[in-house]
């Protein structure tokens, strides 16, 4: 066989081979060990099969527990506020009630949102040797020396400076939109420095 002459970079020179030795290139069938590879079908033992176990996430199921908040329906229960039985109070003073007198004998105390009843009248002067004698009434309006319709609640004269009344009334029951006063029969002593007044009612 002819030599193959080849330069060698390494040895910087030439180097002779006999053409017959490229004949080891034969030695590439044992290549054929690649198929070896086909052992990658053991892959199947992976265990990967083990994630079928994240079905157990059906378990968020659980949640449908939630509907228990149903339970808020119990507001409801709020409805109790329209109740119109409770008692209501409108309550004042009419500081130096002499004066107030000789400029009129008449106060508003105020207005019937709707129909009521009256339950209970307490009055109060600012000391027991004071008395004030006057009447609780009501009207259609308050415009000075009218009082169109009006009616006695009921005689409120002190005794002792105090009067608290709760039955035996003239006409406890008033209508829806009238104006309810005090109307006093005389003039106070001087002296008295105050009297309060209380009315308690209740809606119709």
């Amino acid at each position: 066989m002819p030599n193959l002459k080849i330069w060698d970079d390494n040895l910087e020179e030439w180097v002779y081979l006999q053409m017959g030795g490229i004949q080891g290139l034969s030695g590439l069938s044992g290549l054929a060990g690649l198929s070896g590879l086909s052992g990658v079908s053991g892959l199947s033992g992976a265990g990967l099969s083990g994630l079928s176990g994240l079905s157990g996430i059906t378990g968020l199921s659980g949640l449908s527990g939630i509907t228990g908040l149903s339970g808020l329906s119990g507001a409801t229960g709020l409805s109790g506020a329209t109740g119109t039985t409770a008692t209501q109070v409108v309550a004042g003073a009419i500081i130096n009630p002499n004066s107030v007198y000789d400029n009129d004998d008449v106060f508003p105390m105020f207005r019937a949102p709707a129909d009521l009843t009256i339950t209970r009248i307490h009055i109060h002067t600012s000391s027991s040797s004071y008395n004030v004698a006057g009447d609780l009434k009501y009207a259609d309006n308050v415009f000075t020396s009218s009082y169109a319709n009006a009616s006695t609640i009921d005689i409120c004269d002190t005794s002792s400076g105090v009067r608290t009344i709760t039955s035996g009334f003239d006409d406890a029951t008033v209508p829806s939109g009238k104006y309810i006063y005090f109307d006093m029969d005389s003039a106070p002593n001087a002296l008295m420095v105050y009297f309060y007044i209380e009315i308690h009612f209740t809606y119709d």
